[in-house]
């Protein structure tokens, strides 16, 4: 009878070791599934951020090199590229 309760208990701590290491694994699984989406959004926000400070900063550099007479000149460009479409 001793015998069998202590196999039964060997029996009983394998399956609870199987168990936890099941466990384990789908919490590791779950992190690094949850790690990998969060890594993802980051790449995203930070392509969304580069994005707009380059548009930022190429909008500047155009505030500071238009001039009254380029801007007028570019006007004229434009107007005259819209004439040349309609005839």
């Amino acid at each position: 009878m001793r015998v069998e309760a202590k196999q039964g208990a060997e029996a009983e701590a394998e399956r609870l070791r199987a168990l936890a290491r099941t466990e384990a694994e789908t919490s590791e699984r779950a992190a690094q599934q949850e790690i990998a989406a969060r890594e993802r959004a980051a790449r995203l926000e930070l392509k969304a951020l580069a994005a707009r400070l380059a548009v930022e900063r190429a909008e500047a550099s155009l505030r500071q090199a238009m001039t009254p007479e380029s801007e007028a000149m570019l006007f004229g460009t434009f107007v005259r590229e819209l004439e040349g479409r309609l005839n």
